[in-house]
């Protein structure tokens, strides 16, 4: 997802970040409003993605969803939750 942020503005595009703490129905209203045509997203945020383009208006053109994996992720161990404050 890094290397998007620089990938996009190099390709003229515009990219939009959607917090996945959102609810579904505001996650709607963002694509729709933002117009967005490719939508990348963490596998473990698909279900909010899904949920969010069911909402959409029938007649919205549909966002094309690509899930990406990010490898530096899982160069990490997973935290300890004691140690999270």
């Amino acid at each position: 997802m890094y290397e998007m942020h620089f990938g996009m503005s190099m390709s003229g595009a515009v990219l939009n970040t959607i917090n996945t703490r959102l609810d579904a129905r505001t996650v709607t209203v963002l694509l729709r409003h933002s117009g967005s045509k490719l939508i990348f997203v963490d596998p473990t945020s698909l279900p909010l993605v899904h949920d969010a383009l069911q909402l959409l208006p029938p007649r919205h053109p549909a966002a094309r969803v690509i899930p990406v994996e990010d490898p530096y992720e899982k160069e990490f161990p997973p935290a300890d939750p004691s140690t999270l404050t």
